[in-house]
């Protein structure tokens, strides 16, 4: 038995190196291989792949100071974003605080390993909040472990991933930023959540229009400093569209409009909503 786990993950181990150098280049793909995937972290995905909701992983998407997000294929050759958390994380302290304020995240335990596990999760539950309110965010499918497989949001023939609205090419900053102002009232009031981190780098561009995207942060409306960084969304949304010549475009009438009608406590607790 232990020698067939040792088979598995050497298996595993060989296609994801063989699909990453065949993309990034073999020194590019091994150095995200040590990265990210452990033994643990590959058993996981062998898991997902034996529930036949992956076959393969296709290449790697992005890669930020959490984890790396690469385009998987299904059996059906369905196209997902696989995010995959590295545990040996640097910003291990910053996860902990956003994640033991919130009353969903309570009880957990104190490792390193428990703590990103909840994270993924917390990503995971607060894309279903979103996604079930109707604000235009990644499709959540599964959560296991340090991993989390979602819609894959592409552009272009060729499936080419969603640029970041920072990045976006022939784009009408009017409309979007009409756009990104109901999306966030949608959040606020239809998922109770903040995203806690919204700006022009967590927008991309997809189909019709802009996508939320990284809502690992996000915050149900009555933790403690939800109202903080609620403001700090609006800040960084107006100064960006600012920028790009939208007229009303202004951090304190993004606030109001967002939390128009809003309590912060908990439903039930501070009075009702309109």
């Amino acid at each position: 038995m232990a020698h067939a786990r040792e088979r598995m993950i050497e298996d595993a181990d060989r296609e994801a190196d063989r699909v990453l150098s065949a993309k990034v280049g073999h020194g590019d793909a091994r150095k995200i291989l040590d990265e990210v995937f452990d033994e643990r972290t590959l058993k996981a995905l062998h898991k997902l792949m034996n529930e036949g909701l992956l076959r393969v992983l296709d290449f790697p998407i992005s890669t930020g100071k959490e984890a790396t997000v690469f385009c998987g294929l299904s059996p059906r050759m369905e196209e997902y974003a696989v995010k995959v958390y590295r545990v040996g994380n640097a910003t291990f302290n910053s996860i902990r605080r956003y994640i033991q304020d919130d009353p969903r995240f309570r009880r957990i335990g104190r490792d390193k390993r428990s703590v990103i596990y909840a994270w993924a999760m917390k990503e995971f539950k607060n894309l279903e909040r979103m996604h079930a309110a109707g604000v235009a965010v990644p499709r959540p499918m599964r959560a296991y472990e340090n991993i989390l497989v979602m819609e894959y949001l592409h552009v272009g023939a060729n499936h080419d991933p969603a640029p970041p609205l920072r990045q976006a090419r022939a784009v009408d900053n009017e409309a979007v930023f009409a756009r990104v102002r109901e999306e966030g009232r949608r959040i606020v009031r239809g998922a109770r959540l903040v995203h806690g981190d919204l700006s022009e780098y967590n927008i991309v561009m997809a189909g019709a229009g802009p996508f939320i995207i990284d809502v690992g942060q996000s915050l149900v409306l009555d933790h403690p400093q939800a109202k903080e960084y609620l403001e700090r969304d609006a800040a960084n949304v107006a100064k960006f569209f600012a920028r790009r010549g939208v007229e009303g475009a202004d951090a304190g009438a993004l606030f109001d409009h967002w939390t128009r009608g809003v309590s912060f406590t908990k439903k039930g607790e501070g009075g009702e909503e309109e």
